[in-house]
C-alpha cells in the first residue's frame, strides 16, 4: 500500500528573472553554451516579504475548500525556514487551521527531501499510523545568492508546494525503496558560516556535487530496479528532481532512459529544490500523463549529500 498525490497548490516568487538577460554582457556563444549546461531559461525569486512560510501558506490556500479538514499530519521540507525554533509545520498548522491539533514536523532536506517525505508519510500510512497526511515542500534559497558570480545565481527558483492524498487508496502500490546518504561531501553544497543565518550565503562546488550525482544517482536507480525485480523499459515514467540540463541528461544517457519517459520542467522553473518533483507531478497529472496502473520511479538527489528513490505502482 502506498499514498500518492491527490491535490496539488503551488506558489512561486513573485519576481521573474529571465537569465538571458542576467547574462548580457557575456560574449554570446559562451552565454548560449552556459545556458544550454544549465537549462534554466527564467527563475522566480520571492521578494523580501516572500519567505518560504508565505509561500507555503500560499500554495496551501489554492487547495480546494476543505482539503484540510480531516489532516492528522502536517510535514513540512524546507531548509530555509525563518525560524529556527520552532519548526515551520507548526506555524502552518496555526495560521491555515487555529484551535485544531494535529501532529506536525519538519524534515530539514532539500533536492532528495521529496522522495524521503514521500517515503515517510507512505509508511505511516501502511502502518495505520496516520490517514490523512498533508504535505508542504518548499525552499527560497535565492535569500541567500546575494552575488552573480555565485555559481548557484542561475539556477534555483523559490517556491512551495502543498499536497494532499487520496483517501482510498485503491491500488497504488511502493515496490521499491532506495536511500542513502554522504556525509563526506556535505560542505560541497552548504551555508557559509555566519553570525546568523540571515547573513548567510549559499556555498555550492558545482564539479563536486556534479561528480556526486553522476557516480550515486545510476547506482540508485538500478539498485531500486532490482529490489522491484524490473528494467528500465518497465517503467512508465522517471520523475528526477530537476537539478540541471546537464546533469538531467547524463543520467538519462547513462541509464539509457528514453526521452519521452523521462519528462523535465527545468527550462520553465528553474531548481526548485524539494519542490522539482511535486511540480513536475502536477504538470503530468493537468496534462493527462498520469494514469492508474503505471508505474512511476522518483528520485531526489543533492544537500547532504543524500539521495532517495522509490518506485509506486498508482
Amino acid at each position: 500500500m502506498a499514498i500518492f498525490p491527490s491535490a496539488y497548490g503551488m506558489a512561486l516568487g513573485s519576481r521573474i528573472v529571465d537569465n538571458q538577460v542576467e547574462l548580457e554582457g557575456m560574449e554570446p556563444t559562451r552565454r548560449d553554451v552556459l545556458l544550454k549546461r544549465i537549462g534554466v531559461m527564467k527563475r522566480f525569486v520571492g521578494l523580501m516579504d516572500e519567505d518560504v512560510f508565505c509561500l507555503a501558506l500560499r500554495a496551501m490556500g489554492e487547495l480546494p475548500f476543505g482539503a484540510f479538514d480531516n489532516c492528522d499530519m502536517l510535514v513540512a521540507v524546507t531548509q530555509t525556514s525563518p525560524n529556527k525554533l520552532p519548526h515551520m509545520a507548526a506555524k502552518l498548522q496555526h495560521a491555515y487551521f487555529p484551535g485544531r491539533q494535529c501532529a506536525s514536523f519538519d524534515l530539514n532536506l532539500g533536492c532528495s527531501g521529496f522522495v524521503y517525505a514521500y517515503i515517510l508519510i507512505s509508511s505511516l500510512k501502511k502502518a495505520g499510523l496516520v490517514f490523512h497526511p498533508v504535505l508542504v515542500c518548499g525552499d527560497t534559497y535565492n535569500r541567500y545568492i546575494r552575488d552573480n558570480r555565485n555559481p548557484a545565481a542561475l539556477l534555483f527558483s523559490d517556491s512551495a508546494v502543498c499536497m494532499t492524498f487520496s483517501v482510498d487508496d485503491g491500488g497504488t502500490e511502493m515496490l521499491a525503496v532506495d536511500m542513502g546518504g554522504d556525509g563526506s561531501g556535505a560542505d560541497t553544497l552548504c551555508l557559509t558560516e555566519s553570525n546568523s543565518i540571515e547573513h548567510s550565503s549559499l556555498y555550492m562546488d558545482g564539479a563536486a556535487v556534479l561528480q556526486f550525482t553522476l557516480s550515486v544517482v545510476p547506482v540508485s536507480v538500478l539498485r531500486v530496479l532490482d529490489k522491484a525485480g524490473l528494467k528500465i523499459e518497465d517503467i512508465d515514467l522517471f520523475v528526477f528532481h530537476q537539478a540541471s540540463a546537464i546533469v538531467l541528461e547524463e543520467i538519462r544517457r547513462k541509464l539509457k532512459i528514453p526521452p519521452e519517459r523521462f519528462p523535465s520542467n527545468l527550462a520553465t522553473y528553474g531548481n526548485t529544490v524539494s519542490c522539482s518533483i511535486p511540480l513536475l507531478l502536477k504538470g503530468l497529472a493537468e496534462t493527462g500523463k498520469i494514469s492508474p496502473g503505471m508505474k512511476i520511479l522518483m528520485c531526489g538527489f543533492g544537500v547532504g549529500l543524500s539521495w532517495a528513490s522509490c518506485i509506486v505502482k498508482i
